[in-house]
Formats: structure tokens, sequence, C-alpha cells
């Protein structure tokens, strides 16, 4: 019997923190296009040459710090993801993949298909659509299979930005905080211009989540890595 199946997506980790699965990790995403938007000709010596060989080494000892026994703390978080959906819907076939490194997106969807996922949905983990993230998710779901239905962005889900404001209110009552912070990962200003939504849908966000949370500061700080001003989008303050 044909069943639905649900792929969860993130980005991506090293096979183990030492250098060299590190280093092939890193090459692997710092290779995408969709990341670095600059001509492979003059992106791929600097890369290789300069970037890898001393980022590797350092971003090896970093992953070293957090690695758990049971593995890559992303894997290890994914598969408890994948099997708190499959209570929720067990009759579906759900599984996790990573657009970077294993497991592998197209072996993945191969791998549902002859369990007998016949109507398969990728959700990309990423709830505010960016090239440099979601679109290489569709990249790569389009190449193995283009009948796939893929959930582009979900920054205005009505049940998300409940979750969201839920857990907000949540914390703030177990303790007398003066300031909230809401960070997003940054991208290249550059990217922006060129028509990313990922700004406007950051924004989108904040302003859902802050409209169900309520007055509970009069400062809200917001942090980005990158020059985009999320504070004056929003009309708030920022560091």
């Amino acid at each position: 019997m044909n069943k639905k199946g649900l792929l969860l997506v993130n980005l991506g980790t090293p096979d183990s923190p030492h250098s060299d699965d590190v280093k092939a990790y890193l090459k692997e995403f710092l290779s995408d296009t969709n990341v670095i938007q600059m001509p492979r000709l003059l992106w791929q010596p600097i890369l290789r040459g300069k970037i890898l060989p001393k980022r590797s080494f350092k971003s090896a000892e970093l992953y070293q710090k957090i690695w758990r026994k049971d593995g890559s703390p992303l894997m290890v978080y994914a598969k408890k993801q994948v099997e708190q959906v499959q209570q929720l819907q067990p009759n579906w076939i759900v599984r996790c993949a990573m657009t970077y490194r294993k497991p592998n997106i197209a072996e993945t969807l191969k791998e549902m298909r002859l369990a007998g996922a016949d109507d398969i949905v990728v959700l990309p983990l990423f709830p505010q659509y960016s090239v440099t993230s979601t679109q290489s998710v569709i990249d790569q779901v389009r190449k193995a299979d283009k009948n796939i239905n893929i959930v582009k962005s979900f920054y205005n889900d009505e049940a998300y930005l409940d979750l969201l404001a839920r857990d907000i209110r949540e914390a703030w009552a177990k303790n007398d905080y003066d300031r909230l912070i809401i960070s997003y990962h940054g991208v290249p200003e550059s990217y922006v211009r060129r028509g990313d939504p990922y700004v406007d849908h950051c924004t989108a966000t904040t302003q859902g989540v802050l409209e169900r949370v309520g007055p509970l500061t009069p400062e809200i700080i917001l942090t980005r890595f990158s020059n985009h001003d999320l504070g004056q989008l929003s009309g708030s303050n920022h560091t």
C-alpha cells in the first residue's frame, strides 16, 4: 500500500569532528554557488588555497567541544525530530536528510520510494526562505524528482508563530528579564539587493511573534550576523 512521506531537511554536519571530515563538509558547503555567489574560477582557488587549510582545523576544534558521544548534535536532534514526527504520523514514512554530507537528499528520497512512500513532501527546516539555504534544498530535490512537493517557507505560518510566542511567554514568566533578544542568521546585503526575501521574512516573523506575545518590555533588541538592521526594519532598538 502506498504511503505519504515527509522528508525533514537541515543544513548539514561533518561525519566526525576530525579535521579531514570537517574539511570535506566545508568544501561541499562553501562550493555551493547559492551560498557563495562568486565565479567558480575566482572562488575555488581562494577556498582551496586559503580558507579550507586554515578554517578546517579551527572549525574541527570547535566541533570537538560540542560533539556528543552519540554523534553530531545536529544529527542527534534530527533523528529525535524524526522519531517524534513519526509518532504523530504513524502511517507516514518520515526521514531526515542534510543539504551537505549525510544523509544525502537524493539517496534518502530513493530509499523512501522503495519503502513505499508515493506522495512525498520535503520540509526544509528553515522558516524564512533564503537562496543560501532553502534554494539549495529545492535544487537537489528537483534534480532527484521534479514532482515532489516542497514547503518553500513557513515564516508566517500561524502555528509556527503561536509556538514561538508560547515559548517566549513561558520563558519570560520564569525570570525577571528586562530584554528580549530575537536573533536571526544573516545573509550578505548584496544577496538581498538581488531579491533574496530573507530579511522581509525575518521581519514578518518578528512582527507576528510580538503581536502574539504582547508588551513584555519597552525595548526589544534584535541581532543579526550581517549589516542589515532588522531593528530599524521592525521599529525596535538593536545591538
